[in-house]
């Protein structure tokens, strides 16, 4: 099958196209998650465009209630356990017309501070099993618990549609998400996207290879249906903005390694890949090793596909992002393509490893 385009390829919003889905394909999946992230034998869960709609109408009217819409892209933050209600906020923020700040778990509390009071946040959402007394006590906001994910994605309780009537001439540089960077080199600033990133990324589909070496556009234009386990944080770029560029407007499925928290070196990491019925992946360098140290690292990657790397150093080889010890399975095993830089750089045009130029 093809790779399929998307009809706003030309004006791409999130809202709208979800929207549009959720009418027209309602069944269609977005998001593939574990029944049960204690046995993960049980299965993957599919989430449809019907449910991520209602989820994402919940929490507009949520947002709307509590804050009131905004014209004027007013910050707000979340924070939360990680699982896909980062992914419907920032959408549901976008609809009421907010950015939504996503601070990293691994901040302290004052570089929480920081990045909200250079965005003037004025609300912070958060989920359950999330504590926020000390940010809300050094820094008075309206605080507001959103529903758990199991009550979101319930269709049991259906929400009336919340209306999004913009125009990508109209919001295309209008701030919606932002993230942060590392903070390698001082205290994390803010990294505000809009709506243009996406229409870039989605551009990818019109470039010609480079020296005969393919670029990375299956990651924006996948075939439809195609499953991408995707086990970066929900506060990082990959995952905020090429997880759903890869989904709503690629087509793809987002397949997260567990329903209620993220994946950590200690995990089965092999179970993650039997059972979630994947053939694409994005490894960052901790996954990579964590395989590469394990013994037939190949058995765990046959199962891809494409697999993309990238994001950092990797402490088993100091000169490569990839472990030496996997490049030679990579290579025999699956289609591998560099992706990422490292220190908050840019998602750039990446080639095949392994494949001389022509």
């Amino acid at each position: 099958m093809a790779p399929m385009s998307s009809p706003h390829d030309s004006s791409p919003l999130l809202p709208v196209e979800i929207d549009e889905l959720a009418r027209n394909d309602p069944q269609r999946p977005w998001a593939s998650i574990p029944i049960d992230d204690n046995d993960i034998s049980w299965g993957y869960e599919d989430i449809s465009y019907e449910a991520l709609a209602n989820a994402v109408n919940k929490l507009a009217w949520i947002i709307d209630s509590a804050v009131g819409p905004s014209k004027t892209s007013e910050a707000m933050a979340y924070l939360g356990i990680t699982d896909l209600r980062y992914h419907m906020i920032e959408v549901a923020a976008c609809k009421t017309g907010h950015q939504v700040l996503f601070s990293s778990h691994l901040n302290s509390l004052p570089v929480h501070l920081a990045l909200m009071e250079r965005l003037d946040c004025g609300s912070l959402f958060y989920s359950e099993d999330m504590q926020v007394d000390d940010i809300l006590a050094a820094r008075p906001m309206t605080r507001i618990q959103i529903p758990t994910l199991d009550d979101l994605i319930s269709l049991d309780d259906r929400a009336e549609w919340y209306p999004y009537t913009k125009t990508y001439e109209e919001v295309a540089r209008d701030p919606y998400v932002t993230l942060h960077t590392s903070g390698t080199t001082g205290t994390p600033k803010p990294l505000i996207f809009n709506h243009e990133i996406i229409k870039s990324a989605l551009s990818q589909n019109s470039l010609p290879d480079v020296e005969g070496r393919p670029h990375i556009s299956g990651l924006v234009n996948p075939v439809l249906g195609a499953r991408l386990l995707l086990p970066t944080s929900p506060f990082h770029g990959i995952s905020a903005i090429m997880g759903m560029t890869f989904s709503v407007f690629g087509g793809g499925v987002l397949v997260l390694p567990y329903r209620r928290r993220g994946m950590s070196v200690t995990d089965p990491i092999i179970d993650v890949f039997t059972h979630a019925r994947v053939k694409q992946a994005v490894f960052m360098p901790y996954t990579m090793e964590a395989v590469a140290r394990r013994p037939n690292p190949e058995d765990y990657i046959k199962i891809f596909d494409i697999v993309y790397f990238g994001g950092g150093k990797s402490s088993i080889h100091n000169e490569y992002f990839v472990p030496a010890e996997l490049i030679c399975a990579l290579n025999e095993q699956v289609s591998s393509l560099s992706w990422l830089g490292k220190r908050g750089q840019s998602i750039h045009e990446s080639r095949t490893a392994g494949v001389p130029a022509s």
